[in-house]
């Protein structure tokens, strides 16, 4: 069983926006079970991507931003979907709560300890085929946008995955295959579908 974790780069406001949309659920998503939304949860943030996004800005005094520049981060969280399975259904639900609510703590304290106050929001999806989290980053670093200097080139991004393996390793979760040329079509469908997005980073 393996841990995910991949980014997508957001370059507008507008990106904010509709991801905010189908993080809340305000827009229609076709592969959600309406009946499992109310177990979606927020659990960083206000529940308006924008108005978070907007305050962080300000409270870092960044005042100049790059035309076309990134303005924020989604990182997509989830495991193999044998590890949420279910295997007491009498209760009603199809993934383990417990196990879920384990990685979700996990996962969150992960996002805290490397990005701090820059994460301005985070949400856990249950609705879908299976569980996983949106977080919203603010790629600051020394009062400036750069998410070159934090996500740029690939022994970055393989830092990233070994560090949130590390952090969730406790659980039975492999890392990814180190090297791994998959290019997750699936998932950059999502992306494109939910706000186009520029093309995921390969799982490295």
């Amino acid at each position: 069983m393996k841990a995910i974790c991949r980014i997508a780069k957001l370059h507008q406001k507008s990106q904010l926006g509709g991801m905010n949309a189908h993080n809340e659920r305000t827009r229609e998503t076709p592969n959600a079970n309406p009946e499992l939304t109310p177990a979606n949860k927020t659990i960083i943030g206000s529940g308006d991507i924008v108005q978070d996004w907007e305050k962080r800005i300000e409270e870092l005094g960044i005042e100049k931003i790059r035309k076309n520049g990134v303005i924020a981060v989604d990182h997509l969280f989830s495991a193999s979907p044998e590890f949420f399975e279910n295997r007491t259904p009498e209760n009603g639900l199809p993934f383990d709560k417990e196990k879920l609510n384990e990685w979700v703590k996990s996962t969150n304290k992960f996002l805290v300890e490397t990005y701090g106050k820059n994460v301005i929001s985070s949400t856990v999806h249950v609705d879908e085929k299976t569980p996983h989290i949106h977080a919203m980053v603010i790629p600051a670093v020394n009062g400036k946008l750069n998410a070159r200097e934090i996500f740029g080139g690939k022994e970055k991004m393989r830092d990233l995955q070994d560090r949130y393996h590390q952090s969730v390793r406790h659980l039975g979760l492999d890392r990814g295959v180190k090297g791994s040329t998959a290019k997750h079509e699936k998932v950059q469908k999502y992306y494109t579908r939910v706000n186009e997005f520029e093309p995921l980073q390969p799982k490295l």
